[in-house]
């Protein structure tokens, strides 16, 4: 048989295990919260990273495509006003000859009439 202080011991004894073990389940559940939570944000920042990295290329490429239409725009641009300046100036330049021509012409015009007339005056 068992005496009373046995018992007593038994019963202490098993409490303490009991408390032993409902604090070591505690610290484990915490334990297992705090690496889990740990886990997530982890986790959580690597998807934001990531998907900031991907936006970040997806922005650079999206700018560097935006830039070479721009700098394509451009240059078709500048080739259409280099091609109207270059007609313009083909346009003036014929112009120009074209006033030449006319006054030398006249200017010929004019001298023949005045031999004309010199001639005309000299037979009279």
């Amino acid at each position: 048989m068992m005496s009373t202080n046995d018992t007593s011991a038994t019963m202490v004894a098993r409490f303490a295990v009991d408390v032993a073990a409902n604090a070591a389940a505690k610290l484990a559940a915490e334990s297992a919260a705090k690496i889990t939570r740990e886990i997530a944000v982890r986790a959580s920042n690597k998807v934001v990273t990531d998907i900031s990295h991907i936006t970040m290329r997806c922005t650079s490429e999206a700018a560097r495509a935006a830039a070479e239409a721009a700098a394509s725009e451009a240059a078709a641009l500048v080739i259409k006003l280099v091609a109207r300046a270059a007609a313009q100036a083909a346009s003036n330049a014929v112009t120009q000859v074209s006033n030449e021509i006319n006054e030398m012409a006249t200017a010929i015009a004019r001298r023949v009439a005045r031999q004309a007339i010199e001639m005309a005056s000299d037979q009279v």
